[in-house]
């Protein structure tokens, strides 16, 4: 690898996971612009850029990151399963070097840490620039894609994973300089193992951690998840909140209601101390947006309006067509007269919270790549929610 122009140091921070390796350039005391963040690419480290650095550190200083695991910065002792772990291993460098704020320029699976960087703490992020973002997860074939780019080459007695790496860098490429294909091996080589992940990570061995964290989200789990739990809570908050108010009135009703949601949106509070103001949730689906006349629909919100659609179409049949859905009409209409012709107006009740509240998680896993997450997401929707209730005539 040609020599950089400028001297490089390179150290390391022992944060609770083991040692940080980085490289750094430019001046330590403050020289009037935010220090500069680099993410390498895998499976490299910070080493990618010590050609660089002479031209990135004129006027500034500039720390060169290894992710954990890779080059020589320790293997973490459980390994990492999300983004957001070697997310933390970046805040645990920067307080280490006594780094308040940083601007951020990453590549590659870099910049998928980068941008889980900045979502969970954004009070540590300036400017960023990330370049080749690509999420495994959010990909049609996304797991084949990760294992052609990011496979472990098993050892062989015969050195047999030593040409297969040389080759997957280029090193029997016409005129390909062997130097810096040899710097290359030399650091793919540091990760090329599957010790102790075989089961977590398959056959990308540690240098698909990373994209291990972009794959592990199951968007169908959570969204079923999501349904069950709020319907669950839907019921409780009926039975605990409402059905005691159920004789009370309209204006006692609606202060329950709101008191029980800021003792949810406190309770939810607790957990984002460490995640900064909102968490990222990336679509569901990876199709292509529209462009209609100059329109630019994003892929999310085709995905709202079609699931909208059936909702309507469902529930359309289910009240025109089923006893209970008769039946919630008819305590809608007059709970006295309900009553009266022997409708359980209570288990109705129960009913509607519960199916409102299986809404409201399957209406925030939609939603939540829009507005991202956070405690309030959803005071922005309840405003659109009573416009939508007027037009509707509810």
């Amino acid at each position: 690898m040609a020599t950089t122009g400028v001297q490089v140091r390179r150290g390391f921070v022992l944060g609770p996971d083991g040692h940080i390796e980085y490289r750094e350039a430019g001046p330590q005391r403050e020289s009037g612009k935010p220090p500069l963040l680099l993410l390498h690419a895998l499976p490299q480290s910070s080493r990618m850029y010590l050609p660089h650095m002479d031209r990135l550190s004129a006027d500034r200083r500039v720390v060169a990151w290894t992710m954990p695991a890779c080059g020589d910065s320790d293997r973490p002792p459980e390994p990492y399963t999300t983004l957001d772990e070697f997310a933390r291993a970046a805040v645990w460098l920067l307080d280490g070097l006594g780094i308040e704020r940083t601007d951020v320029f990453a590549t590659h699976t870099g910049s998928a840490v980068a941008i889980a960087l900045a979502a969970n703490h954004p009070e540590r992020i300036g400017s960023m620039v990330v370049q080749e973002v690509f999420n495994y997860g959010a990909t049609d074939g996304g797991r084949a894609r990760l294992h052609r780019a990011h496979h472990f080459a098993p050892l062989r007695p015969d050195g047999g994973h030593l040409l297969e790496i040389w080759q997957r860098h280029g090193g029997d490429a016409p005129g390909a300089d062997l130097y810096r294909v040899m710097d290359a091996v030399v650091e793919h080589l540091k990760i090329n193992s599957d010790e102790g992940v075989q089961e977590l990570y398959g056959d990308t061995g540690w240098e698909g951690a990373a994209g291990y964290g972009m794959l592990r989200f199951d968007y169908w789990a959570a969204l079923l998840l999501a349904i069950l739990v709020t319907t669950i809570l839907g019921i409780l908050i009926e039975r605990g909140a409402y059905r005691p108010l159920a004789d009370a009135s309209d204006l006692s009703l609606i202060i329950a209601t709101i008191a029980v949601s800021f003792m949810i949106k406190g309770v939810v509070r607790t957990s984002y101390g460490t995640r900064g103001d909102f968490v990222v949730y990336p679509p569901i689906f990876s199709f292509e947006p529209l462009i209609i006349q100059g329109v630019f629909i994003q892929r999310q919100h085709l995905v709202l309006g079609t699931v909208a659609v059936v909702c309507m179409i469902l529930f359309g049949l289910f009240f025109a067509l089923t006893r209970h859905g008769k039946m919630m009409q008819a305590v809608s209409e007059d709970k006295d007269a309900a009553a009266l012709v022997g409708i359980n107006v209570r288990l109705v009740f129960l009913w509607i919270w519960g199916i409102g509240s299986l809404l409201g998680g399957l209406a925030g896993v939609l939603m939540a790549p829009i507005t991202l997450v956070y405690p309030d997401m959803g005071l922005s929707i309840l405003v659109k929610s009573f416009a939508a209730a007027v037009l509707g005539g509810f």
